[in-house]
């Protein structure tokens, strides 16, 4: 019976030890995962490429990785990776993830989800990177003649994951009205009356209030880009002067008419003071355009484009509907946006100019203005190639004949991003005549080819006959690039083995006649003008990596193609190539160990591909095995008054902020050795600890030391001291009888109770007190007395007293589980008034009182756990004997108590059927 509580009692407390474990792990911050990247604010990632997610812990099991969007309502969470181990995942992010800017990375313990981190700031998912483009290569230039019938190459450049969309953009505009400031001369153009250009009326000057100026000149001044020199500008001279100056639409503008104009404004800082322009009907303002002092330009009082900078604004105005006109156009900054329906109260007449109180008369404060256009008709759009891959689109040209062609390559990723050619091209029936050299043929600026990139040339002139292409240097042949080409276009990858050189030209002849041309001097390089490689990361200072693990390399370049990766040790002058031919800006190195040595003068090189440019770490690294500094926190056992039992498991746990494996040692301040190696390369943060029966002596003063196999350096000790016994402490003990207010009797047989959930025996004394609560005598009752009762047959020797307490306390002199009687009772001398018989009994007992008893006597029969079960009165000056079935009794011991106001009497009956 003992040996089965024994064990109940080591379960209870081994549940006991685990939740004073974990309780001890979380105020020590023990098991946790940190995000580490992305967590910084600021950070860009692309849907549909890949990046690494990283993470530290200290946890023996897999962590469950989530993206979480907050940007969405209700927040969605989206499971990444539910068992990932070690610290780094490579995460492709599918294409199609929904644009945002609201996200994080959340990570959690597939065993414990309550340890989970998040990243510290959130990041942005976007469909294309900042900075992503598409730059249409041709038909691009100038005056490009594509023969009806032919199949010609349409030509790109990009950094844009996917496939893309060409079409074929017809200009069907007709121009009914413009003027420009090269239409004047020097002349000043605000003369009332004056009229170049065509589809205006004459310009309209009021009465000028104030000194103000106006005239023709560079927007370059004032730091304007992407404007024609000349254009118009006005500005007024003082906080009193006020310029507005009207130009007329010849007609008003009719529906499916567009008026558009560049404008220009650079400095708004100063005194208060307005500028900008208006459309108008016959008499009222119908649209207001405004810049004041701040960075915001409203429109009819509402921002329009906020961001500053000085960019010329092309504004369009397309009155496409009654009372409905569409303002269009993109801010200084080149690429803020603005695209509204307004609604109109009248029908558009005019523009007006003005410059309102602008105070100062700084040239900064002047107001450009160019390239007023009134237009009619429309553009169409036709699809020629739909998800393409590549840079390049072979089209045979089927269309009508025109010469205000476009091409549109637009990005199936992102529709945000496209490009479109920059200058109209034809369709023509030209079989021949004049060659053309469109493209390299720019003498300003003079144009530079990288060896080992690949470029466009482009030709007009040949029809369906076909040319050769050569390539000469210094009016010498230096290669034949192609023969037989038949279209406008070939493509030529600068061999590596070409000489370096600025008198390079191109040679195009039509084989059939001979005819041929040659384009300007061009410049062959190693790489581009101003070309550059980056280290993004590893540059920092103070930065360690840890071998045998994977860590992120990052640059940023200007020069195509892909890049070769080396790793140089500063101190042992060594260098190691780690990675060749990578695209793209990032690699993910896992360090060898058996190839790089611990140390702290590393550095990363990148070459771009022609090996001449290169860039390297500001700041040297380390390659370390553990981080510096590097710590073990012993957290159990470590908190006080903790007892383990000997032959029983008892989890030990520490925190390490270093890689395993672990020692793991005893202290034993009562044996030789002190210490004593229990576990060697123990892994992980936890380690269970059978201890032996009789190897360890009980006693207190035990602590454990933990430190690493690989550094015996970084170790942590237990920060209290913990005991080894073989019985747990603690425990109580309840005393049920006698507990107070019992009359007991020297001579007589009684029984002691108690209960306890100690699993040792206990010792049983007699106390006696005086009427002042003070102790007067202790004596032994019995020791080592096993389960929870005792019959105690009261010696005639003890002294009767009304102040006895009964104490039962633990066998373990380490112990100090106890409990006392809650009350007094009383011990005296046994009157003989009373018997009772038969004993053992079988159907029934009888009760005999004396022939002197004349007291009122209350007869109780109660089990052994003191229950009550028959409760008698009787005055024993008239009945002497009574009479208690214990016919429904089970066999057992029971007590019969026998109380007056005088006496108690307690007799143990045996029932035996």
């Amino acid at each position: 019976m003992k040996t089965t509580l024994r064990h109940c009692v080591f379960s209870l407390f081994a549940v006991l030890l685990i939740a004073l474990s974990t309780s001890v792990t979380a105020q020590n911050n023990g098991p946790f995962v940190k995000v580490e990247q992305p967590s910084v604010a600021g950070i860009e990632l692309v849907a549909g490429d890949s990046y690494l997610i990283s993470w530290t812990d200290n946890l023996t099991k897999p962590v469950l990785i989530e993206l979480v969007n907050y940007g969405a309502s209700p927040v969605t969470y989206d499971v990444i990776n539910p068992s990932a181990t070690g610290s780094t995942w490579v995460w492709p992010i599918p294409e199609g993830t929904a644009a945002g800017n609201q996200y994080k990375i959340k990570i959690f313990s597939t065993v414990n989800n309550a340890i989970v981190d998040w990243s510290d700031e959130f990041f942005s998912i976007v469909t294309s990177a900042t900075g992503s483009y598409i730059k249409l290569e041709q038909p691009n230039l100038p005056n490009i003649k594509w023969v009806q019938g032919t199949t010609q190459v349409i030509s790109w450049d990009d950094n844009m994951p996917g496939k893309v969309k060409v079409e074929l953009i017809y200009d069907d505009y007709v121009q009914v009205g413009y003027d420009k400031a090269t239409n004047y001369g020097v002349a000043h153009p605000w003369i009332a009356g004056s009229n170049q250009g065509t589809g205006f009326g004459p310009w309209i000057v009021p009465v000028v209030v104030g000194n103000v100026d106006g005239n023709i000149g560079d927007p370059s001044v004032i730091g304007i880009t992407g404007m024609d020199n000349p254009s118009f500008y006005v500005n007024s001279l003082n906080p009193s002067s006020q310029l507005y100056h009207a130009r007329p639409f010849g007609v008003p503008l009719s529906i499916g008419s567009t008026f558009s104009v560049d404008l220009a404004t650079n400095l708004n800082s100063g005194p208060a003071g307005n500028k900008g322009l208006l459309i108008t009907d016959a008499t009222l303002p119908l649209i207001t355009i405004q810049h004041g002092n701040s960075d915001v330009i409203t429109l009819n009082g509402q921002p329009m484009f906020n961001n500053p900078g000085t960019k010329v604004m092309k504004l369009k105005f397309e009155y496409f509907e009654a009372g409905k006109i569409r303002v269009s156009g993109i801010g200084r900054d080149g690429s803020e946006s603005y695209n509204q329906v307004i609604t109109l109260s009248g029908v558009p007449q005019a523009v007006v100019f003005f410059s309102d109180a602008m105070a100062d008369g700084n040239i900064q404060r002047r107001l450009y203005y160019n390239n007023l256009k009134i237009t009619t008709g429309g553009i169409t759009t036709e699809v020629i190639a739909d998800n393409v891959e590549g840079t390049t689109h072979y089209w045979p040209i089927t269309q009508n004949f025109g010469d205000k062609y476009r091409i549109k390559v637009t990005s199936k990723v992102d529709t945000n991003v496209f490009d479109i050619s920059d200058n109209y091209f034809a369709i023509t029936a030209t079989e021949g005549g004049a060659l053309e050299l469109l493209q390299p043929n720019t003498m300003s600026p003079v144009i530079t080819w990288v060896k080992g990139s690949t470029y466009l040339i482009s030709w007009n002139g040949n029809g369906t006959y076909p040319v050769k292409v050569e390539l000469f240097k210094n009016g010498s042949f230096s290669a034949l690039i192609g023969n037989n080409l038949t279209g406008t276009t070939t493509t030529w990858q600068v061999p590596g083995s070409t000489v370096p050189g600025i008198d390079y030209k191109i040679k195009v002849t039509r084989i059939a006649d001979g005819v041929s041309v040659t384009g300007a001097a061009f410049s062959i390089q190693n790489n581009a003008p101003g070309g550059y490689v980056t280290i993004e990361q590893p540059t920092a200072a103070n930065i360690e990596w840890l071998r045998s693990s994977p860590h992120l390399i990052s640059w940023s370049t200007n020069i195509p193609g892909p890049v070769d990766i080396e790793v140089a040790n500063d101190e042992l002058g060594t260098f190691k190539t780690i990675a060749s031919d990578i695209v793209g800006s990032t690699y993910i190195w896992n360090i060898n160990p058996a190839l790089f040595p611990v140390g702290t003068k590393y550095r990363v090189k990148v070459w771009a591909n022609n090996g001449t440019v290169s860039g390297a770490s500001v700041n040297q690294f380390a390659l370390a095995d553990y981080p510096t500094g590097g710590t073990i926190t012993v957290l159990q056992p470590s908190v006080s008054d903790i007892t383990w039992l000997r032959g029983s498991l008892n989890l030990i746990s520490w925190n390490p902020t270093i890689a395993g494996p672990f020692n793991i040692e005893l202290y034993c301040p009562t044996c030789t050795p002190a210490y004593h190696m229990i576990k060697t390369g123990a892994v992980g943060s936890t380690w269970v600890w059978d201890i032996p029966e009789n190897t360890y002596p009980v006693g207190g003063g035990y602590k454990i030391k933990v430190w690493s196999s690989d550094n015996s350096t970084v170790f942590g000790v237990s920060e209290h001291t913990f005991a080894l016994a073989d019985t747990p402490p603690g425990g109580t003990i309840e005393v049920l009888q006698p507990n107070g207010g019992e009359f007991l009797y020297k001579e007589v047989p009684y029984l002691i109770s108690w209960i306890d959930d100690i699993p040792e025996a206990v010792n049983l004394k007699l106390l006696r007190y005086n009427s002042s609560n003070v102790l007067q005598e202790e004596s032994v009752i019995a020791n080592n007395v096993e389960g929870t009762t005792h019959i105690w047959n009261i010696p005639n020797s003890v002294t009767p007293s009304d102040y006895y307490k009964v104490k039962v306390m633990s066998s373990l002199s380490s112990s100090t589980v106890h409990d006392l009687s809650d009350g007094y009772f009383s011990i005296q001398l046994q009157p003989l008034t009373v018997s009772v018989y038969p004993n053992p009994a079988k159907n029934f007992v009888n009760v005999k009182f004396n022939e002197k008893a004349d007291e009122s006597f209350t007869v109780q029969l109660k089990d052994r756990f003191n229950m009550t079960l028959s409760n008698v009165v009787v005055n024993a000056a008239y009945d002497k004997e009574i009479q208690i079935s214990t016919a429904q009794l089970p066999n057992g011991v029971y007590f019969l108590t026998i109380v007056s106001d005088k006496t108690k009497t307690t007799e143990k009956i045996v029932v035996q059927h």
